[in-house]
């Protein structure tokens, strides 16, 4: 559960990025964030995941790739 709080906290700092158009920023915050989804999705078996939080963390991890194409294509600083 920590690291899918910790992928939020990346989406947040992510978005600071973008409102500041620091796009290699941007790429490592949603980097991390994927990181983290994978984390969470790696500790899962120990657990009985709530079915929900399966949904969230594929949501993040989907979301994060399509902000790596779109940042890949803005405009460099």
């Amino acid at each position: 559960m920590e690291n899918y709080k910790n992928a939020l906290g990346e989406f947040d700092a992510a978005i600071k990025a973008l409102e500041a158009k620091d796009n290699a920023s941007l790429n490592i915050k949603v980097s991390a964030a994927m990181t983290d989804g994978d984390s969470c999705n790696s500790e899962l078996p120990s657990v009985k995941p709530n079915p929900q939080l399966l949904k969230q963390i594929s949501d993040i991890d989907n979301l994060s790739g399509i902000v790596l194409v779109i940042s890949n294509i803005m405009p460099k600083n």
